[in-house]
């Protein structure tokens, strides 16, 4: 044994390849080890985690034996653990995408797969690997339910961005193939014009039992959220962080009518929607009266103090519930999404162009035709096809509510 400067109790063994020591200074007894690996350039350095000299020694021999395993196979010893790029990984997305689209990622980046991968390298993350970890996320349950094919697939997608830019930022030199879980076309719960109907009568009743000013405040409030969804198809994300600047009306050309134009950022960027029915401004009147005097930057669903409203998931439910349509028909259950996919199914009823309607939504024709089963041609109408032939005399919202 010698003490240097920097270590105590130092020994080395394997031609100088590994050493174990105390460090000069330190309050710990512990030993830590230095190997060096023949193939590879630099140390490896980690603590023993043990104050016991023989213990310590056999650590250091099993990490030596190990890594010269992993240098012969062509593994990057050096390597990040998953848990340091995932973080590194999260951090970057959290300040690049929006509030809704970074949960999703963080469920599969930051929770699921760190849960599979902890405590491997990076490098661990590989074909072989990769493909196991769906065989073990089918077997995770979630309120007692395994997760979809769909589901699964999504995961996949989130796994080959995650790939992509390790690969990017150097942590892989490779993004790892891999095939995606199939995906099965279901198409997406929306209210039938049964229960739609049933839910529109219900509505009155359901704000009017309620015993409370706040309760009838925050129920009127969900209820026009809902009807101001179903007539413009926008997501629950990019209603949000709508304000009231964000919105303005339009005189239509050559009519007394007037389009209510919303601009929307979501997940698939920025983009104008066109509500359905003028009558889009009578709720949006009933959300007004609801405040005291809104500014324009202020959000058009929030608490009474202007914050903003995380989930409207626990009224909807209520509402669902007590008016008795809480199942579609074929049993399952009605969502706030559901509004966006029944205001997809209505004007498809309507006969709008299915190339309009995709724009209007910020999806794809080919993902209107897969999830609701319709074709249509560009001719067939033409109410939101004049979208962006905008009337440049358009008022903002909060100047007109009150005219009408």
């Amino acid at each position: 044994m010698a003490n240097t400067k920097s270590y105590n109790d130092l020994e080395t063994f394997n031609n100088s390849c590994v050493s174990i020591y105390r460090r000069s200074g330190s309050t710990s007894k512990n030993y830590h080890t230095r190997v060096r690996v023949p193939g590879h350039v630099g140390y490896i350095t980690k603590s023993c985690k043990t104050s016991d000299r023989d213990a310590a020694y056999r650590f250091a021999q099993e990490l030596f034996d190990d890594l010269r395993i992993k240098v012969l196979a062509g593994q990057d010893i050096t390597a990040k653990s998953t848990s340091f790029v995932m973080d590194e990984f999260l951090e970057a997305q959290a300040a690049s995408k929006s509030p809704d689209r970074y949960t999703d990622i963080n469920i599969t980046i930051g929770k699921h797969l760190r849960s599979y991968a902890d405590k491997q390298k990076i490098t661990w993350l590989d074909s072989r690997t990769v493909s196991r970890y769906f065989s073990w996320r089918k077997k995770q349950t979630r309120h007692g339910r395994n997760p979809s094919e769909n589901t699964l697939n999504s995961e996949g997608v989130e796994i080959k961005r995650f790939f992509r830019w390790c690969k990017d930022m150097k942590y892989l030199q490779e993004v790892p193939p891999f095939d995606l879980p199939k995906r099965k076309d279901i198409r997406r719960p929306a209210f039938s014009q049964k229960d739609w109907n049933t839910i529109v009568r219900h509505s009155r009743h359901w704000i009017n039992a309620a015993s409370h000013p706040s309760v009838v405040r925050d129920r009127t409030l969900l209820w026009n959220y809902c009807l101001v969804l179903a007539n413009t198809g926008i997501r629950i994300g990019e209603a949000r962080g709508i304000c009231w600047k964000d919105m303005r009306m339009e005189p239509v050309a050559d009519s007394d009518d007037y389009r209510i134009i919303f601009n929307v950022s979501g997940k698939t960027g920025a983009r104008e929607v066109v509500a359905s029915r003028s009558e889009v401004l009578e709720y949006l009147q009933r959300i007004k009266a609801l405040y005291d005097n809104p500014s324009p930057d202020d959000l058009v669903f929030a608490h009474r103090d202007g914050r903003l409203i995380q989930s409207f998931k626990k009224s909807f439910t209520s509402l669902t519930k007590s008016a008795g349509v809480e199942f579609n028909g074929e049993g399952h259950r009605h969502t706030i999404y559901s509004l966006r996919h029944t205001y997809a199914t209505f004007r498809l009823g309507e006969n709008v162009s299915v190339y309009a309607l995709a724009r209007n939504m910020g999806t794809s024709v080919r993902m209107i035709e897969r999830f609701y089963g319709q074709n249509r041609t560009p001719d067939q109408a033409d109410e939101l096809t004049k979208m962006r032939n905008f009337n440049r005399t358009a008022k903002p919202i909060l100047q007109m509510l009150d005219k009408f």
